[in-house]
């Protein structure tokens, strides 16, 4: 065989793998608009919510968001309204911001629990990771407020494949297990902490399988390495559907009956409608399930940031 015949078969062998990666992300792009459509964006009034890595929605006051800015940050974190108007803050006694990434919040109108992802690692350095967690206090009515939560609980855990860059965060509501997602492997790994945490004790997660989401094809291959970063995740209240965000798209799944959240997401998913932001790592579900929120950096400092909301499809949630 000719080094020629030998160049050409190459060529069209790698033109044919790239042919198939090209029609498999085609496939996962499709866009499904019969479940939530662009609602509206809202500029969020606060200018300290400049790097919005974490958002959830409260339970206990209803109406409210949660934010936190991304790593180097203070142990802050901000109270917004649904339409991006500052309500206040809330501090955190005895944390620390190394790099918060991801935050989530389960239970109802009564008691409630929060919890902080102190899990980002762009560089690998970090074996030993933190997730705190605090009751969701009820805040004060009038604005702008400062709140000082007093008690706060720390879980120390590392991961059984070492050091990761860990940016997503679910608290499945119905067990409270927690689960994490890594960032900027090829294959994301999905990790487990069962409930009850310690908060005495160094845990370690338990790798539970990997995430069925095929790699983007990147428009610059230099920067983007084919990896699919994972900036952030929710849980809906109720525990039955859940969305996964990168800095250009929203995954979402619906949960079958006892399904574990890591057998859910080695499931493929559906992409939802989202309208890029400028580094958009925040995602979370509103209170009544019937809206998802989205949140970003803000790239220039002139620039305001922006607070996005997507609403479930009339005609299915009567449906349902």
């Amino acid at each position: 065989m000719t080094r020629n015949l030998l160049v050409l078969i190459c060529c069209i062998s790698l033109c044919c793998s790239c042919q198939e990666k090209k029609e498999r992300n085609i496939q996962l792009a499709v866009t499904d608009t019969t479940i939530f459509s662009f609602g509206k964006q809202f500029i969020i009034e606060n200018q300290a919510i400049s790097e919005a890595s974490g958002m959830a929605a409260s339970r206990i006051n209803q109406g409210k968001l949660w934010l936190h800015n991304d790593s180097g940050g203070d142990d802050f974190i901000f109270i917004t309204d649904t339409l991006g108007k500052t309500l206040g803050k809330v501090q955190l006694l005895d944390t620390e911001n190394r790099d918060w990434e991801d935050m989530a919040i389960v239970g109802n109108a009564q008691h409630a629990w929060v919890y902080i992802a102190d899990t980002g690692d762009n560089l690998k350095w970090h074996r030993q990771k933190y997730i705190y967690r605090f009751a969701e206090p009820l805040l004060p009515d009038k604005s702008p407020f400062t709140y000082t939560v007093r008690r706060v609980e720390k879980y120390t855990f590392e991961l059984p494949d070492g050091a990761r860059d860990v940016e997503c965060l679910l608290v499945d509501p119905h067990s409270l297990d927690i689960y994490l997602v890594s960032n900027r492997e090829p294959r994301k790994e999905i990790y487990r902490l069962p409930y009850p945490q310690s908060t005495t004790q160094v845990q370690t997660a338990t790798l539970m399988g990997y995430l069925q989401v095929s790699q983007e094809l990147p428009t610059d291959t230099k920067k983007n390495k084919q990896c699919l970063f994972l900036t952030s995740g929710d849980i809906s209240p109720d525990g039955q559907e859940i969305l996964l965000k990168n800095y250009s798209n929203i995954f979402y799944w619906k949960r079958k009956p006892q399904e574990s959240i890591a057998q859910v997401l080695q499931r493929m998913p559906q992409v939802l409608p989202y309208k890029p932001e400028p580094q958009g790592e925040a995602i979370a579900f509103a209170t009544d399930g019937q809206s998802y929120f989205t949140s970003s950096e803000r790239t220039y400092h002139e620039q305001p940031t922006f607070l996005v909301r997507y609403l479930r499809k009339k005609s299915l949630s009567k449906a349902e």
